[in-house]
């Protein structure tokens, strides 16, 4: 499964969210939209809005999770 988390180091729900995928064992991609512009740029484009994005977005496949709670984030992992 195929995993990018957009976060920042000074989000506390994306170290929440880290913090569940590794509890779960999942694999992923860390990508930091704070310090790299083009990052940025990119999750701006999978959202499709210049609006502020809440963070953590999460891509698992082709699902995008902006913010997800724990039970969402478990139902997209395929984890009851």
């Amino acid at each position: 499964m195929n995993v990018k988390f957009y976060g920042s180091g000074e989000c506390v729900e994306c170290q929440v969210g880290m913090f569940l995928l590794d509890s779960y064992a999942v694999n992923y991609e860390y990508l930091d939209v704070q310090s790299d512009q083009q990052v940025a740029m990119e999750l701006r484009s999978l959202v499709g809005t210049q609006e502020a994005i809440s963070l953590p977005a999460i891509v698992v496949g082709d699902r995008l999770l902006c913010d997800p709670t724990e039970d969402e984030l478990a139902d997209a992992m395929g984890i009851s």
